[in-house]
């Protein structure tokens, strides 16, 4: 699981206006976690409402079905307390989501779910990638680069590409970026701050090779078609 931290404020004339302290994805216990996206007062007043949920809980998610089922009725009301708070500000579906995965100890498989506004109804999501948000540029490449491997590493260095190519062309994307691991044997772990720099350090060496592949490609591709249309030539 992996998500930027910046959330926009508003827009000026001078373009939008950023802030990059925002928290966008926590640990609810041992085996799950909870992002969020879109409007981040509400995003970030959802994952602190579910977070306490669990430390009311003993700090445990008894049955990730059951809890999902109260997460719902807990973001519907964190939703409903902001919009009435903020009356002039015009909603529109699926503008807040919440995504909540882990690892279902008593099933022993892995389960992810998607809640999003208005009525926040949990849907599970099937495959081996998720994307939310400001996810087109993800999408586009993940089509490309996801051979649906399962390495965990592999799909680290994929979530740091697949973000910070998002944050290059959007504006919107960026900040600090958290990612975590969650697995059976050791459950959810953080990107502690060094493998977070070869992470980042990693994907900076992935864009250069990748723009060197992309450029030789082209003026190969170039190439050929010069001399397609020249032995065109010839022979007529």
């Amino acid at each position: 699981m992996a998500a930027d931290s910046r959330v926009t404020e508003g827009y000026t004339l001078e373009g939008p206006k950023t802030r990059d302290d925002s928290v966008k994805f926590i640990q609810l216990d041992r085996d799950f976690g909870v992002m969020t996206h879109g409007i981040y007062d509400i995003g970030g007043r959802g994952i602190n409402a579910l977070k306490e949920r669990v430390d009311g809980q003993g700090r445990r998610i008894p049955g990730p079905a059951e809890f999902v089922s109260h997460a719902r009725d807990i973001l519907r009301d964190v939703d409903n307390e902001w919009s009435g708070r903020n009356p002039d500000v015009v909603r529109r579906d699926k503008d807040t989501g919440f995504i909540i995965g882990g690892f279902d100890r008593r099933e022993t498989s892995f389960s992810v779910y998607s809640l999003e506004s208005p009525e926040f109804v949990p849907k599970t999501v099937n495959g081996n990638l998720f994307m939310a948000g400001q996810w087109h540029i993800a999408k586009f490449l993940a089509a490309r680069l996801n051979n649906m491997r399962t390495d965990v590493n592999v799909m680290k260095g994929l979530a740091a590409i697949l973000i910070m190519a998002t944050a290059e062309v959007d504006k919107t994307v960026g900040g600090p970026v958290r990612i975590a691991s969650i697995t059976g044997p050791k459950g959810f772990q953080w990107a502690d701050d060094d493998e977070m720099k070869k992470l980042l350090d990693f994907n900076e060496s992935f864009r250069e090779h990748f723009q060197g592949l992309l450029e030789s490609s082209l003026n190969a591709v170039s190439a050929d078609n010069c001399f397609l249309q020249d032995n065109e030539k010839i022979n007529r």
